[in-house]
């Protein structure tokens, strides 16, 4: 141990050994050196130890993350931000540096930028300073064994103390700073954000409040489209049995068409049969006014046959004259038989006409009605597509009205939210 009797051995001579102290540019530096007494002499110290530091590096190091490995919050910290084989290269030129008998501002930077990575990794101050009693622990063992002067060893040991809480300082300072620092950004923060929640909640309500107002607008027309939606199925309905009765009465009324055809055939058939009973009785006419004219002719003749008989022909001619006065008759009869059948057979032919014509006006009304017909049946079917979309509508609107009417009361809600928010954030800055 330290304080065992040992023999007297010569001190070190720290000539040749390294001690420079240049934190003119610092003058807060300097004075926090010049308070933990760390002189030029305890920099020789240091620096007359490096070799023997140098030569149990590994050891040192090695100790150190046996420590660390113990530690689950640590190992985390380890695998989240490096590699062991790399912190181990960071760990032994940190070491080696702290002996090089130089305290400067590049020193100081590194210690500084330590300091900040501790602070992100989220390695704790406690964490830090055991892991450093290690080092310590390591160093202390490495003094008892090559140093044999007792006062060199004293020398020693209070100038590594010294560097230890140098670097302890350097290290808690910045992290406490870097601390601040954070911590005035996320005061800065919440309150930026505290300012844009506010802001924003305030906006959001407004929009809210306009957007709700909007939405029980939309339900208010939406219910009066969902009205004219039921008008419409039901206006739909009414047209489709409209043209069911009008293709009903369509089909009828082209029944009776084709009916009135038939028997307007029927009466043209009878038209032809009548002109031809016409016509036979026109050559009976004819045959009756040669039989008249043959009897006059018999008349005349007997009458001359009579006048030639003298006074016993005399009845005989009575009788002619008889015949010949009922043979003018017969043919006066005749003349106006053959003019009433000429009448009749004209009137006959003109009705017959008529009839053609009225069956062709016929035969086109029918394809017409059939044709009306045809477009009752695609009305009906179009009336039946639109029935069925104005009922697929109105049961879309009624789905459309529950939807937005529920819209409008989520951002009912939201406005009370927002407001209540807004509030909120108000109270916290307050």
């Amino acid at each position: 141990m330290f304080f065992q009797k040992r023999t007297k051995t010569k001190a070190m001579d720290l000539t040749n050994y390294r001690g420079v102290i240049n934190l003119s540019s610092c003058t807060e530096l300097e004075q926090q050196v010049n308070m933990l007494h760390i002189t030029v002499q305890d920099l020789q110290y240091l620096n007359a130890l490096q070799p023997y530091v140098q030569q149990h590096i590994e050891s040192i190091v090695e100790d150190f993350y046996t420590m660390i490995m113990q530690k689950a919050e640590l190992i985390d910290i380890i695998e989240k931000n490096s590699t062991l084989n790399r912190l181990k290269g960071t760990l032994r030129a940190h070491i080696l540096e702290m002996f090089d008998g130089v305290i400067d501002y590049a020193y100081y930077e590194k210690r500084v930028t330590i300091a900040r990575v501790h602070v992100r990794v989220g390695l704790r101050t406690q964490s830090y300073i055991a892991a450093f009693q290690t080092i310590f622990d390591s160093l202390v063992k490495i003094i008892e064994q090559q140093i044999s002067n007792t006062m060199d060893q004293l020398n020693i040991l209070r100038a590594v103390s010294k560097i230890f809480h140098f670097e302890q300082q350097l290290v808690v300072e910045e992290v406490e700073k870097t601390v601040d620092m954070l911590k005035r950004k996320d005061e800065e923060q919440r309150a930026h954000i505290s300012e844009t929640i506010q802001a924003s909640t305030e906006s959001l309500a407004v929009i809210s409040k306009k957007t709700s107002t909007s939405f029980h607008q939309l339900d208010d027309q939406l219910l009066e489209i969902e009205s004219f939606a039921k008008l419409a199925y039901e206006q739909s309905c009414e047209a489709e049995q409209r043209a069911r009765l009008g293709k009903a009465q369509i089909s009828e009324q082209s029944f009776k068409i084709g009916s009135m055809g038939d028997k307007l055939t029927d009466v043209a058939n009878n038209i032809y049969c009548l002109v031809d009973v016409l016509k036979e009785m026109e050559s009976i006419m004819q045959l009756v006014t040669s039989i008249a004219n043959q009897t006059n002719l018999l008349s005349l003749n007997a009458a001359i046959v009579a006048a030639r008989v003298g006074d016993g022909g005399k009845e005989f001619s009575v009788i002619s004259e008889e015949i010949r006065s009922l043979s003018d008759q017969t043919k006066t009869s005749v003349k106006h038989v053959e003019h009433l059948i000429d009448s009749t057979n004209s009137k006959a032919t003109q009705l017959s006409e008529s009839l053609h014509l009225i069956q062709q006006d016929i035969c086109t009304g029918e394809e017409i009605m059939n044709q009306t017909e045809n477009q009752f049946d695609e009305i009906l079917h179009s009336m039946n597509k639109t029935k069925e979309q104005n009922n697929v509508m109105e049961m879309s609107i009624e789905t459309i009205v529950r939807v937005v009417s529920g819209l409008g009361i989520a951002f009912d809600e939201v406005t009370n939210s927002a407001s209540g928010l807004a509030a909120l954030c108000h109270s916290l800055d307050t």
